[in-house]
């Protein structure tokens, strides 16, 4: 990405992935401990900080529909050069011209007052607490999220810089004019490779049809058809289309190492865990790969593969952690998790990670773990129902044993309530939020029957319905169900209105007392859980977000690592 002036209203409209992928690295660049950052960092100091950046950059893009692009490019220019530490922000003074007024930004760079209205109100609520390097770095998110419809969590907790000199920007952003020799060069003093400067230069995937017919603007930008290597990076984005936001995403995250210790600590993770983003990259570089084409060619065949593969993650790391042990078979003796009457015919998607696994056991024998796999798997799962994705910090262990008896003692019950849901998601170190955050996977999938016909025909022995369901609700299930007792037991979708589609619609349905489950419309018996689900209706766009950071966090409990348990040869069976 050249340092240009661009044409803002056209650039803001074709915000994707590219961007988003690039405003989570850019916003780590220059930092000394990544682990200093978290999600949330301002949630006790300053809770409304994101609210108020988020509604300043709306307003803003009201009156300026350019201003997501030019937010994006300060934000750029402001990690290239120190780091992302504010140091673009700063005035001149006497006897030192500053970053900004550079000729390379100045007049072209803007958005300041931007960040100064939000700074103001943000003073008179919290003063000399928000940075304005975060209050930069949530301005950028807020306009991918306004001008391009996908939300990132930002980790926060940045420090404002104290020098910014004016000589410094052109020793250290690209410029229009360079080669691909003096951007590769740019990028990899920055930590990125050629390829990730070959994809974060673009725009949309047209940009790439431009220069193989000789139309891009910048000579920065054509310079990418020069060398062969980059020729080819170019061709091969053409060709594959249908692949290149996929692209984006394995490519931008790569480097996610700049992302708070990998993006683990994002969701609470310690390094010490030993999971980390990209685990495989020298010894299995297309583990991911792999199991996402698995995954999809799967949902090809079958749309309700992504609830059973989120189902069966969730069901593993609740059992024993994160260990793969409900994916072994059961031995004489010893009954093991997925024969477990909880799982067992409910629990589906085993053959895709068996797939998977003998997949990569051709390609790198005993390196990938099953644990990884069925993790890797729910991820790609969320990515195809949902449209959003998230890095997962990989390196777990699988485990030696499966019980079928440890499922009941762990698993949470259809009929919960929200007493119960708390305190047994707090026994996997997951928060009141998280459970009810996690809860949204029943935005996809179905339910039998004979999980909640009692609250159809006879809640509570009161041979009548349960009065908090919705009555048109009941009607409607009562074609689809039969009473308790019947030898049938279908299924029915647990989100009625996107069966199929993971979003926040899950909650909308709880409000409208349309939830399926017992467990699933307590979360409106209680006043906080109850105000949690109207804040993920009211900011839908919020949710996924959310929903990443607490599949991060279920995603480490309990992990195996290093020298404990062991990498299976099948997912079925210990070595």
């Amino acid at each position: 990405m050249a340092s240009y002036s661009t044409g803002h209203g056209r650039l803001a409209m074709s915000l994707n992935l590219a961007l988003f992928c690039l405003l989570i690295e850019l916003a780590s660049v220059g930092l000394a401990h990544g682990d200093e950052l978290r999600v949330g960092y301002y949630s006790s100091s300053c809770p409304s900080v994101e609210d108020v950046v988020r509604n300043t950059v709306t307003k803003a893009v009201a009156r300026d529909p350019g201003m997501p692009a030019a937010l994006i490019r300060l934000h750029f220019h402001d990690c290239f050069v120190r780091g992302c530490d504010a140091s673009v922000l700063l005035d001149s003074t006497p006897g030192n011209p500053a970053e900004k007024d550079s000729p390379t930004n100045n007049p072209s760079l803007n958005g300041f007052d931007v960040i100064d209205v939000a700074k103001s109100t943000l003073e008179s609520q919290c003063p000399q607490v928000v940075s304005c390097a975060d209050i930069l770095a949530f301005a950028a998110r807020e306009s991918v999220r306004i001008a391009g419809g996908f939300y990132y969590p930002v980790p926060a907790g940045r420090r404002d810089g104290l020098v910014s000199k004016e000589s410094e920007v052109n020793q250290n952003l690209p410029r229009a004019f360079f080669n691909v020799k003096q951007l590769e060069d740019n990028f990899a003093r920055k930590g990125f490779s050629l390829k990730d400067m070959v994809t974060l230069s673009v725009l949309d995937n047209q940009y790439y049809v431009n220069l193989r017919n000789h139309r891009g603007l910048l000579s920065s930008d054509q310079a990418l058809m020069e060398r062969e290597d980059t020729a080819r990076m170019v061709r091969a984005n053409i060709n594959s289309g249908s692949m290149w936001l996929h692209k984006f995403a394995y490519a931008c995250l790569a480097l996610a190492c700049c992302l708070l210790i990998e993006v683990a600590a994002w969701a609470g993770l310690a390094q010490a865990d030993g999971l980390r983003v990209d685990y495989y990259k020298r010894t299995c570089p297309s583990a991911e790969a792999v199991v996402r084409q698995t995954v999809a060619k799967a949902v090809a065949r079958d749309s309700g593969i992504p609830a059973g593969l989120l189902r069966m993650h969730f069901h593993d790391c609740f059992v024993r952690g994160c260990d793969a042990s409900v994916l072994l078979d059961s031995t004489p003796g010893n009954t093991a998790e997925k024969d477990s009457p909880i799982n067992n015919p409910s629990l589906s998607g085993f053959d895709v990670i068996d797939e998977a696994k003998s997949v990569l056991e051709s390609q790198c024998p005993q390196v990938v773990s099953c644990a990884d796999i069925l993790a890797f798997a729910a991820r790609d799962s969320i990515h195809i129902a949902g449209g959003f994705y998230y890095a997962v910090p990989s390196g777990r262990r699988d485990g030696l044993v499966s019980k079928e008896s440890d499922v009941a003692e762990n698993i949470p019950m259809p009929f919960f309530d929200v007493k119960q849901l708390e305190e047994n998601f707090a026994r996997k170190g997951l928060s009141l939020e998280d459970m009810v955050t996690l809860s949204g996977a029943h935005t996809i999938g179905d339910s039998h029957c004979s999980l909640f016909s009692d609250r159809l025909y006879d809640f509570n022995s009161t041979g009548a319905a349960d009065p908090s369901m919705d009555p048109k609700f009941v009607s409607y299930l009562k074609t689809k169900c039969p009473a308790p007792g019947s030898s049938l037991d279908p299924t029915v979708p647990l989100d009625v209105t996107t069966p199929k589609r993971v979003d926040y619609k899950y909650y909308v349905n709880l409000k409208y007392h349309r939830g399926l489950l017992s467990s699933d419309q307590a979360l409106m018996d209680r006043a906080d859980t109850a105000s949690m689900v109207r804040a993920n209706i009211n900011r839908g766009s919020m949710w996924a977000h959310k929903f990443s950071e607490s599949m991060l966090r279920m995603g480490s409990i309990e992990v195996l690592t290093g020298s404990q348990g062991q990498i299976r040869k099948s997912c079925r069976a210990v070595n």
